[in-house]
């Protein structure tokens, strides 16, 4: 099986932004992405649904995005996904398939005002902001399942 996924717009080795936007910060993977850019690139923002801090960083509401002073110039990483109560998951879906698609609504609206441009999927940005030489491999849960004998 090919893989078909285009090729990332931007090398490996490309120069980190001055400012990184951090989307769903206050989650595992962002978190831990404000923790690792905090030595390498000169501001991150964290934004939250809350807007708390995060690594000691003065967080921002997703509600007060627009408002922020925030370049064209910056890297927007959106790994924010709606929490919800996981014993009653099967009810929940519209909800949680609404907010998601709110939150990456308001995500892409901000970028569209501010003249950004797409620069490759969550995982892509992930692995250039963090340094790493080439994407991350497909999860398990990604790959197809073996073809039995």
């Amino acid at each position: 099986m090919s893989d078909t996924r285009p090729e990332s717009p931007l090398p490996a080795h490309a120069p980190l932004p001055e400012t990184v936007v951090i989307v769903g910060a206050s989650g595992f993977i962002g978190h831990n992405l404000v923790r690792r850019l905090s030595r390498r690139v000169g501001r991150i923002v964290p934004v939250s649904a809350s807007g708390q801090a995060v690594e000691g960083i003065a967080g921002l509401r997703l509600a007060d995005l627009d408002g922020a002073d925030i370049g064209s110039d910056a890297a927007v990483v959106n790994v924010a996904a709606h929490r919800y109560d996981g014993t009653n998951f099967a009810a929940s879906q519209p909800e949680i398939f609404a907010r998601n698609v709110e939150i990456a609504t308001r995500v892409y609206e901000f970028c569209a005002r501010r003249g950004m441009h797409h620069r490759g999927s969550r995982r892509e940005q992930y692995c250039r902001l963090s340094g790493r030489r080439r994407p991350l491999r497909r999860c398990r849960a990604d790959r197809p399942e073996p073809r039995a004998a």
